[in-house]
């Protein structure tokens, strides 16, 4: 969100504000699409529909929506800071007005944020996450994780100092690096202090997790900071799940705003008493345009700096509610950047000095992050590591995930670092042969990498749905890979291959777990690992994804919530054998592309399918992204076919009937509709052959159709003006 989307945000908040204007208001130049009554039906873009439509068929399964929300719940009494249902704008149907649908709240923040005042107490928050999981998919070598979860404890400091000890209930945390006694388990799997030098009167926090049961026995706990120069922190802390988590937090793209993300998953309201930010209370500067979410409700809470963050440095964020524990959320800020990278085979180089043709396929293709190791200069032409990542990349507009041995270097810049990754599919098992947790030493990658290169983030990468809530914040961004097509290997049981909605289900998994966190999510693509060699002959044949297999899964990833789209792997040469896979990988980059910054900053709200399909809706400050995912498969792979595949034209694939769903959606409060556009394989168009309708805060899009060749869809539902040509500047 750069300073000019955030000028369109505060317009229309203002715009919402102005009951009865005739006309409304948008920014000059800006499209105003003619109004239409609530309840009325348009086509696409926003017209008059053609009579017979059958825009208001009711919504059916809810393909995409949250656990606990309540999508379809009307809006009521909003309890606190905005306009209720009937507030400003709530008539779309007002002659000259812009709206689809209008916002039926607003927010007036009165206060300074440069004068929030401290908490008033040395009051520790914490927030303690039980692991989620998926019974539905059995894998082998772990076990559901029913006891434990994680803690995050956000407190103010006492002293500045350095760091030197952090003890929980009496036990030193870092004792979890040392392999334990025969016998013994560690009571910790991972823990994280930070900053590492603390100041007084700034925020510091500590957060790890813990298998053990005693946690859900207990009702508080102690910490205890140790600095140099005295303790930091010493207190209790209460140990208690909120019913209304934080879902996701970051920052606007210029660092002067903070996004804040709630869910109420409860089947009552809950009211914010305060909203404390860094350890002020932040309520009166931030934009919270209700203090009472209703059940199943979401919202997006704003909250301005008084300077631009910093790089690295800590956050914290309490939602202080009156009925329930608190929601308590910590983190670093992160370079607000949505990567699309590619896990590049080792030896395609494309990179400058490397080969000049894999590296022009990976341009084109809208590749803008590269995997990068100590190896990669000794394969690519004899390349300084050191010069590659901080100079030669980044001078072309290229990043690079670094493996986190990496970050011993010295670097001209950092700024195309876009991580140091402290591992790959590092959950397989939970402790190392000695003993000791293997995520507590991937925790202790990510601190040795953060004391040096502090703007940096560190990333982690899973493969289970059991596991991965054991890792899930010991590093700043999480992962995780799972794929069906092309016979690729799964972690589930041989003989039941998974389905075609695996990947979401474990992506939008390890989303849960890594809540309020950023995700970076794995995606297939084309790689070498995958191909086959014939019997007797030796000769290797491709077993790769095609363009529909590509397109889904893709899109599987966009919708469980992804900040970033990983490919595994990129290959010129599977690329150059087959050029249409190249091509819809090309596409979708273009297309998530030129939506990433409202991908990055929005977060999923929930939305409902009539037909067989993944849908979800992305909500951000301006617009409501829906990415759409067809399920009407005819046919499969087998685990019995991929053993008995003996030619390229013997791979399985999964093959689509064309279908048709309708699509419905609740409207936050706050938000609106300008007008709905489609990004499509080719650019930026009117949704074809769309009906859109309102019912009160429901909006509906009927006769969506999905071809079996690309079965996605991607829509924006724009709250700014101007928002189409951005996006069509970027596709």
């Amino acid at each position: 969100m750069n300073a000019r989307l955030v000028r369109r945000f505060l317009v229309s908040l203002a715009c919402a504000s102005m009951l009865g204007e005739a006309g409304g208001c948008s920014e000059p130049g800006g499209p105003r699409p003619e109004r239409r009554d609530a309840g009325s039906e348009l086509d696409a873009g926003g017209r008059d529909a053609a009579e017979g439509s059958d825009g208001g068929s009711a919504p059916g399964e809810d393909a995409g929506t949250e656990p606990g929300d309540d999508a379809g719940t009307e809006p009521g009494d909003d309890g606190g800071a905005g306009e209720d249902g009937g507030g400003p704008g709530a008539d779309a149907g007002g002659p000259g007005g812009p709206w689809l649908l209008a916002p039926a709240a607003a927010c007036a923040p009165a206060g300074d944020a440069c004068a929030l005042a401290p908490a008033g107490d040395t009051t520790l928050f914490a927030s303690y996450r039980k692991d989620r999981w998926l019974p539905e998919y059995a894998e082998a070598g772990t076990t559901d994780p029913r006891s434990g979860g994680r803690v995050h404890v956000a407190a103010v400091s006492a002293v500045t100092g350095r760091v030197s000890r952090v003890l929980v209930n009496g036990i030193d945390l870092a004792s979890i690096e040392t392999a334990p006694a025969s016998g013994s388990t560690p009571p910790f799997e991972w823990y994280h202090v930070w900053p590492r030098d603390v100041v007084a009167g700034a925020p510091v926090w500590v957060a790890f997790h813990s298998r053990s049961a005693s946690w859900d026995a207990r009702s508080t706990a102690d910490l205890v900071i140790e600095t140099g120069s005295g303790e930091a922190v010493r207190g209790s802390f209460p140990v208690a799940t909120t019913p209304a988590p934080l879902t996701y937090v970051t920052s606007s793209e210029d660092l002067s705003t903070l996004i804040v993300h709630v869910a109420n998953r409860d089947t009552v309201p809950h009211t914010l008493g305060r909203l404390l930010v860094d350890g002020r209370d932040a309520t009166p500067a931030a934009c919270i345009p209700s203090r009472t979410l209703r059940p199943g409700e979401t919202a997006m809470w704003t909250v301005p700096r008084c300077t631009a963050s910093a790089l690295g440095e800590a956050w914290t964020v309490v939602a202080e509610w009156a009925d329930a524990p608190a929601a308590v959320g910590v983190g670093r800020v992160l370079r607000p950047r949505f990567p699309i990278e590619a896990w590049n085979n080792t030896t395609d180089c494309p990179l400058p000095g490397g080969d000049a043709a894999a590296l022009a396929m990976h341009r084109d293709a809208r590749i803008d992050t590269l995997y990068i190791h100590g190896g990669v200069c000794r394969a690519c032409g004899g390349c300084d590591t050191a010069t590659l990542l901080g100079e030669t990349l980044p001078g072309i507009g290229l990043n690079a995930i670094a493996t986190d041995d990496l970050s011993s270097l010295t670097f001209a810049s950092t700024a195309g670092l876009a991580a140091f990754s402290t591992g790959d599919e590092s959950d397989g098992e939970i402790y190392e042969s000695d003993g000791r947790p293997r995520a507590a030493l991937r925790a202790a990658s990510s601190r040795r990498a953060w004391n040096r290169y502090a703007e940096v983030p560190t990333f982690n990468g899973a493969k289970t749905n059991r596991n991965v809530g054991t890792f899930a914040g010991m590093a700043d961004v999480q992962g995780i890979d799972f794929y069906v097509a092309a016979c690729a290997p799964h972690i589930t049981p041989w003989g039941t291959h998974p389905p075609l909605r695996a990947p979401y289900d474990y992506l939008r998994n390890a989303r849960e777990n890594h809540m309020p966190g950023t995700t970076w999510l794995y995606t297939q693509g084309l790689s070498p690992v995958w191909n086959r060699t014939v019997p007797l002959t030796g000769i290797e044949f491709s077993v790769q994804p095609n363009p529909p297999e590509l397109y889904a899964q893709a899109f599987e990833s966009i919708a469980a919530g992804a900040k970033g789209l990983m490919w595994f792997q990129s290959n010129s040469d599977e690329g150059t054998h087959s050029p249409p896979r190249w091509e819809a990988i090309t596409r979708v980059n273009r297309m998530v592309g030129s939506v990433r910054e409202l991908l990055r900053t929005g977060d999923p709200i929930g939305a409902r399918s009539t037909g067989s399909a993944i849908v979800e809706a992305i909500r951000s400050a301006d617009a409501i992204v829906v990415p759409v995912v067809s399920l009407a498969t005819r046919s499969g792979p087998t685990d019995l076919g991929c053993g008995t595949v003996l030619s390229e034209a013997g791979v399985p694939h999964w093959t689509w009937d064309p279908t048709t769903v309708d699509l419905s959606l609740t409207v936050p409060d706050d938000a609106g509709v300008l007008e709905v556009f489609e990004v499509t394989p080719d650019g930026v168009a009117d949704p074809a052959g769309v009906s859109i309708a309102t019912s009160g805060r429901t909006l509906t899009l009927s006769g969506v159709s999905l071809a079996a060749s690309v079965p996605v869809r991607l829509f924006v539902l724009a709250r700014t003006a101007g928002l189409r040509d951005d996006v069509t500047a970027a596709f």
